[in-house]
């Protein structure tokens, strides 16, 4: 898991960039055509010889492609005395997802197999963009540059750790815990059923 989120660290350099010269919504956009391959090439995967490094690279993007940009225009559409909730909503939303997602998975690996379920994640995949075009263009009018970057790492290096240490309990958590649990249990619906109940 350490090789994505260096990358990652990297990436959300490029976004920073992309987010400078084309704005916030069409970063999101842009993040889709990578989220696409990287789906494809981990159906593929058995059959065919790919580099787990490639596959990790374009995880990063895609995901510096949506995280960046998303915090951004959610801080900038929020209101200052909702926030709170706001920022609840949000999380509670993408819990019910992680409730809700991988018993849906797991059922339509079972009885219709893993091509029927790359499909249907890349159709909710492109359903998901929908709002982007109803949500107006931002650019964030930063020069954006490393030496600041460099800067704020500095002045908040037990934040960066903090986040940094997250991201590696995610990876144990969305990587390692599946493996395991298939391994233990047996079964793909065991490791839907399971991940439902751990959120």
């Amino acid at each position: 898991t350490l090789f994505p989120y260096t990358t990652l660290f990297r990436s959300f350099i490029v976004a920073g960039y992309i987010s400078t010269r084309f704005g916030l919504k069409h970063t999101m956009f842009i993040r889709v055509p990578f989220l696409l391959v990287f789906l494809a090439m981990l159906y593929f995967l058995e059959s065919v010889a790919i580099s787990l490094s490639l596959i990790a690279l374009l995880n990063a993007l895609y995901e510096s492609l949506y995280w960046m940009p998303l915090h951004s225009l959610f801080t900038r559409a929020s209101q200052k005395k909702k926030m709170g909730s706001e920022v609840g909503k949000l999380f509670s939303l993408s819990q019910i997802d992680a409730i809700i997602g991988p018993l849906i998975g797991g059922f339509i690996a079972i009885f219709f197999g893993f091509g029927t379920l790359f499909i249907v994640a890349m159709i909710f995949l492109l359903f998901s963009i929908i709002p982007l075009f109803y949500t107006p263009e931002i650019k964030p009018h930063v020069n954006f540059e490393i030496k600041e970057g460099m800067k704020i790492f500095k002045e908040h290096t037990k934040y960066f750790f903090g986040v940094g240490a997250e991201y590696f309990g995610s990876g144990a958590e969305f990587i390692i815990w599946p493996i395991f649990v298939y391994l233990t249990l047996g079964s793909v619906m065991s490791v839907g059923v399971v991940g439902a109940l751990l959120a």
